[in-house]
């Protein structure tokens, strides 16, 4: 059987203390995993976007487009035979793969994201139900 601490000769000021000191804690834990979040949807909607591209190349094969080249600027080019894509690997690595590869490699990774979402999402929930006990703990230490 596990003993908890004795806590009878701790006073409430310094027990509300600690409390306040554990609210600010999971409050910027739990900010950090709300932006951290808002990351993932963002990096699995272009991981999205690619794997749709990639499975519709056959429709851009050939023909002329306006291709995104960053800072919102565009340039008219054409898509020629598309049987390999380069794709970032990290680290800076860029790989040229064949089509099928890379269709692989992206689904792989939006894979990988989309279960560090599913654990960030649960640390979330984790983070939510320990600052309600904290602040229910406050309540009942100020009354």
């Amino acid at each position: 059987m596990e003993q908890k601490p004795d806590n009878s000769n701790v006073k409430p000021q310094d027990e509300m203390q600690a409390m306040r000191y554990l609210q600010q804690l999971y409050q910027n834990q739990y900010s950090a995993i709300i932006n951290e979040l808002n990351q993932m949807v963002g990096h699995l909607g272009e991981l999205n976007a690619a794997a749709k591209t990639l499975e519709n190349c056959d429709v851009i094969e050939g023909k002329g487009m306006m291709m995104h080249i960053g800072a919102n600027i565009y340039i008219n080019t054409s898509a020629a035979k598309l049987d390999k894509v380069l794709v970032s690997v990290g680290g800076g690595w860029i790989v040229e793969k064949v089509l099928d590869d890379a269709k692989r490699y992206i689904g792989g990774r939006a894979e990988k994201v989309t279960g560090m979402y599913n654990k960030l999402s649960r640390n979330k929930k984790e983070l939510e139900t320990a600052i309600i006990e904290v602040s229910q703990r406050m309540e009942q230490l100020s009354r």
